[in-house]
């Protein structure tokens, strides 16, 4: 005997009739859970089993995508992270004295590359 069983709870079955009835009396669900949606699988019920639904085809084709972009962001992300525990936080160079004249109204003060860097 459950633990629920003995305080006389009465344990809810998930089955089809069940998750139905909730969808029909909360037709919003999917709004309110979107990223569901890109879970589902809904086959496009065919005639020949060896056929393909373009439209199918495309999903899969754009779930995949979307899978390897996914991988591709959360390994730049983790980069940075990587980089920023390395290096710290970033702050700009200071301008050299003639950028500063330049940027303080003199247009006709010189712009050189420090270092010999453009």
């Amino acid at each position: 005997m459950t633990t629920s069983h003995a305080r006389g709870i009465k344990q809810d079955v998930l089955n089809d009739s069940n998750v139905a009835d909730y969808l029909q009396n909360f037709p919003d669900f999917f709004e309110r859970n979107s990223q569901l949606l890109t879970k589902l699988r809904l086959p496009h019920v065919r005639d020949v089993a060896a056929t393909v639904s373009l439209v199918e085809r495309q999903v899969e084709v754009l779930r995949e995508r979307n899978q390897s972009l996914e991988r591709k962001l959360k390994e730049l992300v983790d980069v940075a992270r990587a980089n920023d525990v390395l290096g710290g936080p970033y702050s700009p160079p200071e301008p050299a004295a003639d950028s500063r004249a330049y940027l303080a109204g003199n247009p006709s003060a010189p712009l050189r590359p420090r270092c010999g860097r453009i």
